[in-house]
């Protein structure tokens, strides 16, 4: 996390040490889109490597709702968490 911090906000920090906010709001929606294509790489990658069924790929749905929910996308980190709970549910009843 602190590298995600280094990488996208210590830039925006002024030679006074104090966030200018209109610099800071940019970094941070820059942060969460690329956070954004991260996660949903980190689906594809884990659903080709290991099965759509895989309770990684729960895993990996459920971190990437987390952030969508972060970022007010409630409907579809609802969709996410719901295909996660049901990966789950089949991988417990076995």
């Amino acid at each position: 996390m602190y590298a995600l911090y280094e990488r996208f906000l210590d830039p925006v920090i002024s030679s006074k040490g104090r966030a200018e906010p209109s610099r800071v709001e940019t970094a941070g929606t820059y942060a969460y889109t690329a956070a954004g294509r991260i996660y949903r790489r980190v689906v594809a990658v884990a659903k080709s490597a290991l099965g759509d069924e895989h309770p990684r790929v729960a895993q990996s749905l459920e971190a990437y709702a987390d952030l969508l929910n972060e970022t007010n996308r409630q409907e579809r980190a609802q969709e996410l968490s719901l295909r996660a709970n049901a990966i789950r549910a089949k991988h417990s009843n076995q």
